[in-house]
C-alpha cells in the first residue's frame, strides 16, 4: 500500500520537475540578485556576464527573476526528493505483513472488532463549532453549504469533494506551530482512523512573497511534525494550471480511501 504511494509520489515528482522546466522556459534569461545599500535594497539583473540596474519602476521584471530563481531552488529540492524516492522504491519491501493478515478471510471479522469506523464521533467534531480564521469573513465569497462558506474557487472544489466522499474536516480551523496562531485551509480526519491531517492549497505561487510565505509556514509545520506526504498534503495551481477536480479526487483517494 505504501510502497504504491511512494511510485505515485514518484511520477508526482517527475511531473513537478517538468511543470518547473515548462515555466523557467517563459522567464526571461538571466538572474537577479540583491545588494543592500544602506537601508535600501538594490536589484540587478545579470546575463552574459555583465549587470545591469533594475530601477523599481521595473519591479515585474525582479519579480519574474526572483520567481525563476525560487523555481531553479524548488527543482532542486524535487530532484532531491526523487533520488529519496528512487532509493526507497529500490530498497523497501512490496508486500506488508500487516495488510496480508487484513486480507486472511479466516482473521478479518475478528480483528475488524478493533478497526471499526468512528464515523459518528468524527462526524459530531467536524460539526462542533471551531475558533475559525477572523480575517476578512467577507472575502468568504464561495458557499458550499448553509453554514460553510470559503475564499476561492480551488478551496470550494475541494470542500464540495470532501463533503461528496463524507470526509469529516474543517475550514480554517486554528491550530498553533511553535506557539504561534495558524489557520490552515482544511483540518482533516480520517473517517476510518481518525488521524489528524491538514491541507494546504497553495493557490498563488506566481507570486514571490507569497511563494516564500508558503515556504516559511510549511518549515513551521515540519518543526511541529507535520509532514508533506504523510500527514500534510499541498496542493497548488498557477494561471496556466488551475488545481482539476481530477487533482483532488486522486488526493482524497489516496490519503483517505484506500483500504
Amino acid at each position: 500500500m505504501y510502497y504504491q504511494k511512494m511510485k505515485e509520489e514518484r511520477n508526482r515528482l517527475r511531473q513537478a520537475i517538468r511543470h518547473c522546466d515548462e515555466l523557467l522556459q517563459t522567464l526571461p534569461e538571466g538572474t537577479l540578485y540583491c545588494v543592500q545599500d544602506g537601508n535600501r535594497e538594490k536589484w540587478y539583473h545579470k546575463i552574459d556576464g555583465k549587470e545591469k540596474y533594475i530601477p523599481k519602476a521595473n519591479q515585474l521584471q525582479a519579480a519574474r527573476l526572483a520567481y525563476k530563481r525560487y523555481l531553479i531552488a524548488q527543482k532542486k529540492d524535487l530532484k532531491r526528493e526523487l533520488c529519496a524516492v528512487d532509493a526507497f522504491l529500490e530498497k523497501y519491501p512490496q508486500e506488508y505483513e500487516a495488510q496480508t493478515f487484513m486480507e486472511d478471510h479466516r482473521y478479518q471479522p475478528l480483528i475488524q472488532v478493533f478497526l471499526s469506523p468512528r464515523n459518528e464521533v468524527l462526524k459530531r467534531w467536524a460539526e462542533e463549532p471551531y475558533e475559525q480564521n477572523p480575517y476578512k469573513p467577507e472575502g468568504k465569497i464561495h458557499r458550499i453549504y448553509p453554514g460553510l462558506s470559503v475564499r476561492s474557487k480551488a478551496e470550494a472544489m475541494i470542500a464540495s469533494r470532501l463533503h461528496s466522499y463524507q470526509i469529516p474536516f474543517r475550514y480554517e480551523c486554528i491550530m498553533y506551530l511553535g506557539g504561534k496562531a495558524v489557520y490552515p485551509d482544511f483540518t482533516i480526519r480520517h473517517p476510518e482512523t481518525g488521524e489528524l491531517y491538514y491541507w494546504e492549497h497553495l493557490g498563488l505561487l506566481e507570486d514571490p512573497a507569497y511563494s516564500q510565505r508558503a515556504g516559511e509556514k510549511i518549515t513551521q509545520y515540519a518543526n511541529a511534525g507535520f509532514y508533506v506526504n504523510r500527514n500534510l498534503i499541498l496542493t497548488d495551481e498557477t494561471r496556466r494550471h488551475p488545481l482539476t477536480l481530477d487533482e483532488i479526487d486522486k488526493v482524497i483517494g489516496d490519503y483517505f480511501l484506500c483500504a
